[in-house]
């Protein structure tokens, strides 16, 4: 036996949605939030609806990796498997032009990839789904230097999209911000020989003292988070030391 929701609306969030976009299945796939609806009546006839609000745990950091490339051409590959949904997130050298390709069963080539960022900026990123192993490559497509990469469960809800911009010396800062819930990351890509750190925090500017996520290492490529929470999530990239162009991008899971 089935009964209607009657709700006019139901709050994600800061949002508002109709229950025809909360409760259509066929738009979603496993790794997003969802609720299950249930009815059933007992002996004596009376109704029963169960709401089951489900979240498959997205926003997860499965790995992460860094290393060096020696120049244009070279790569390096490394692979995750347990996984059917995964975001993958590459920073470089902002001094050089590294791009980013995936592919299930098999090392994918610039040629033969299931997914691919090939920006003209050192910060890619993509979702890609699939099953098995899913393997990774970084790739200089101009240049040489440092990168990182992660590896994150499920699709993003919110992205702020690639910022750009330069840092004109020790001390500068720049601040964007994006509006959602749940987990917030950060990523920064910077050029090799200078010293960004990057921070986030929940519906206030953060400082170099006050934040809920810091990404610092001596180098120019971070992440910062997950960091938990809803409203507005802002993400400042900080000079400790140098000067040069940046890439950034905020994700909430």
């Amino acid at each position: 036996m089935y009964t209607n929701i009657k709700d006019t609306s139901t709050r994600v969030g800061s949002n508002f949605y109709s229950p025809n976009q909360i409760f259509y299945f066929n738009g979603f796939d496993s790794d997003q939030p969802y609720v299950e609806v249930n009815a059933y009546t007992d002996g004596n006839n009376y109704i029963y609806t169960e709401h089951k609000s489900e979240y498959p745990n997205p926003g997860d950091l499965i790995t992460s990796q860094s290393g060096y490339l020696s120049g244009s051409g070279m790569s390096s590959t490394y692979s995750v498997s347990g996984y059917s949904s995964v975001t993958v997130v590459m920073t470089g050298n902002e001094n050089a032009d590294f791009d980013l390709y995936a592919r299930w069963g098999s090392p994918p080539t610039t040629s033969n990839y299931d997914a691919r960022g090939t920006s003209i900026n050192s910060l890619e990123y993509f979702v890609t789904s699939g099953s098995g192993t899913l393997y990774i490559m970084v790739y200089s497509y101009n240049g040489s230097g440092n990168w990182k990469s992660w590896v994150i469960s499920g699709t993003p809800n919110v992205d702020s999209g690639v910022k750009t911009g330069t840092l004109s010396g020790t001390g500068s800062t720049v601040t964007y911000s994006v509006t959602g819930f749940r987990k917030g990351y950060a990523f920064n890509s910077g050029p090799d020989g200078n010293d960004f750190d990057l921070y986030t925090k929940w519906n206030s500017q953060p400082t170099t003292s006050n934040y809920d996520a810091v990404g610092y290492s001596g180098n120019a490529q971070e992440i910062a988070g997950p960091a938990s929470g809803s409203g507005t999530l802002y993400f400042m990239v900080l000079s400790y030391s140098g000067s040069g162009e940046y890439a950034m991008d905020e994700l909430i899971f």
